[in-house]
C-alpha cells in the first residue's frame, strides 16, 4: 500500500506555544551551559611497589540538556557555580496522536520506523518567522528569570545571569532548538485489520500462520517453530544433547534452536518512505534474511569447531606423556584437525536437520 501519510490536527508544544501539523514528531532540545564534575579513579604505584587507588575530580564547562546541581560538588570552590533556576523548557519529544495512510491508522510502532530525516526549524524561513515571533513572545511573558530570547542560527538563546549578553557562551546561557519529522510518502506491507476497540482500520504484522488471530492478540512467531514429527523431535533433542558435550557448542546450539524456531515462522512488517512496489520490498527483506542466514551458519560452524577443539586439547594433553614432549605441537595440531572434522560434519548435520524440521513438516 502506498500514499502520503497525514495527521489529524497539529502537535502542540505548550511550553513554547509552538504548533505544527503533518509531522510524525517534534523534538525539543533545551540546553544550558553549565559546569560539570567528573570523578575518576586512578592507579598509582607506591615506593613499596603496591598499587594505590586515588580519586581525582576534574571540572569543565559544556552544554548540558539537564540541570546540574553544583551545590554538592566535591571541591568547595566549584560549588554553586550553576544557576538554581527553573528551566522554561525541557528536552522532550512530542508524537502525533493519529497518523493515517488514507483511511487507515498507522500504529505507533510503525510510526517509530518513519521520519528518520529530521528538519531543524528555520526561524528565518517564511513559516518559521511567524512561529519565532509567537514563541519568543510566549517565553518572554512566562519566564521572567530569563532575558529576552533572541535567534542565533538554529537556536533561540537567552540567559539567566545578569550582566551577561544573550548569545555569548557563559555559565547560565540557555538555548532551545526545535526539529521535526515531516510526513512523507509511505510504502508498506502489513496485514489490514479492524481495531475492535475503536472500530477503525489499521495495520499489524502479517503472519500467514496466524492471520486469523483476533485483534489485540499476539501473532508473533512461536519460539519453538512449527510442529514436527516425533522422529524429528527425537533427533532434534539428540543433537542438542550431543552438542552439549562441548560447552561452547551446547550454548550456541541452545541460542540457534530458539532463533531458528522463530525464523521458521516468518512475519512481514515492512515500511519505507519512498514509493516502491511490494515485490522490491520483499526482495530486500529476502536479501537481508539470506545474509543473516549465511552469517549464522558460518558462525555456528566456527563455534562448533572451537568448542570441540577445547574438548580435544585436554584429551590429547593426557597422551603427551606417552608420545613425548617433542610431539607437543603435533598433538596440538591433531586436536585441531579432529575438532575441524567433527565440527564441520556436525555443522552440516545441523543444517540438514534444521532444513528438514522447517521444510518437511507442517
Amino acid at each position: 500500500m502506498c500514499g502520503m501519510a497525514t495527521t489529524e490536527g497539529e502537535i502542540n508544544v505548550g511550553s513554547l506555544d509552538y504548533q505544527r501539523g503533518n509531522v510524525y514528531r517534534i523534538n525539543v532540545q533545551a540546553e544550558m551551559y553549565q559546569r560539570i564534575e567528573r570523578r575518576e579513579t586512578r592507579k598509582k604505584k607506591g615506593k613499596n611497589g603496591k598499587v594505590k587507588h586515588h580519586v581525582v575530580y576534574t571540572y569543565h564547562d559544556k552544554w548540558v540538556s539537564h540541570p546540574v546541581d553544583s551545590s554538592r560538588f566535591h571541591r568547595v570552590s566549584e560549588r554553586d557555580k550553576n544557576p538554581d533556576v527553573r528551566w522554561p523548557v525541557s528536552s522532550q519529544q512530542f508524537k502525533a496522536r493519529d497518523v493515517k495512510l488514507g483511511a487507515y491508522h498507522i500504529p505507533d510502532d510503525m510510526c517509530d520506523m518513519l521520519g528518520n530525516r529530521n528538519i531543524r526549524e528555520d526561524w528565518d524561513g517564511e513559516d518559521g518567522e511567524a512561529k519565532k515571533v509567537k514563541t519568543v513572545a510566549h517565553l518572554d511573558k512566562q519566564y521572567g528569570n530569563f532575558k529576552g530570547f533572541e535567534e542565533f542560527g538554529d537556536f533561540l538563546q537567552s540567559t539567566c545571569v545578569n550582566g551577561e549578553k544573550v548569545g555569548t557562551t557563559h555559565i547560565g546561557a540557555f538555548r532551545v532548538q526545535v526539529n521535526y519529522a515531516p510526513c512523507r510518502q509511505v510504502s508498506l506491507i502489513a496485514q489490514q485489520m479492524r481495531n475492535n476497540l475503536n472500530n477503525e482500520w489499521t495495520f499489524r504484522k502479517w503472519n500467514p500462520k496466524k492471520k486469523d488471530v483476533d485483534w489485540g492478540e499476539d501473532n508473533s512467531p512461536d519460539e519453538g517453530g512449527p510442529p514436527s514429527s516425533c522422529c524429528l523431535n527425537c533427533l532434534y533433542f539428540f543433537f542438542c544433547f550431543y552438542c552439549a558435550v562441548a560447552d561452547w557448542c551446547g550454548y550456541l546450539a541452545t541460542c540457534c534452536c530458539s532463533f531458528l524456531g522463530a525464523m521458521g515462522e516468518e512475519t512481514v512488517y515492512l515500511v519505507s518512505e519512498v514509493h516502491e512496489n511490494g515485490v522490491s520490498m520483499l526482495k530486500r527483506m529476502e536479501a537481508k534474511a539470506n545474509t543473516s542466514a549465511k552469517i549464522l551458519r558460518s558462525t555456528g560452524i566456527v563455534f562448533t569447531i572451537f568448542g570441540w577443539w577445547m574438548l580435544m586439547i585436554p584429551i590429547y594433553g593426557l597422551m603427551l606423556p606417552l608420545v613425548g614432549g617433542a610431539l607437543y605441537w603435533a598433538a596440538g595440531g591433531a586436536s585441531f584437525l579432529t575438532a575441524v572434522a567433527i565440527g564441520w560434519n556436525l555443522g552440516a548435520f545441523t543444517m540438514i536437520l534444521a532444513w528438514a524440521r522447517f521444510n518437511l513438516t507442517g
